[in-house]
């Protein structure tokens, strides 16, 4: 079956969650011993995975800025809470 789409690459500026900001290598916001943003909720602090996806991409991102390591060890944290924490159910994933 034919089609008229096309896969088409864009730019890093149209792309989403692309940014010129560079973090701090040092987090300044709320997180464990290994690095993994939480957010504090009724006084405890809780993994939120949206919160750590936005911020493994905002490492990336300064990764892509810097060609600091830092930044990759500090995703990979991220990567790593997700992939403890996922829970399979009726072929999808879920996160706690």
């Amino acid at each position: 079956m034919a089609s008229n789409y096309a896969i088409r690459t864009l730019d890093p500026p149209q792309r989403p969650y692309f940014s010129t900001t560079v973090v701090p290598v040092v987090d300044t916001g709320l997180h464990d011993a290994e690095g993994v943003r939480l957010v504090l909720v009724n006084g405890k602090a809780w993994d939120h995975p949206v919160a750590q996806a936005q911020y493994a991409i905002a490492l990336i991102n300064s990764y892509n800025m810097t060609s600091d390591a830092r930044y990759l060890a500090r995703a990979k944290a991220q990567a790593d809470r997700f992939i403890e924490r996922a829970t399979s159910s009726r072929g999808a994933i879920y996160f706690p």
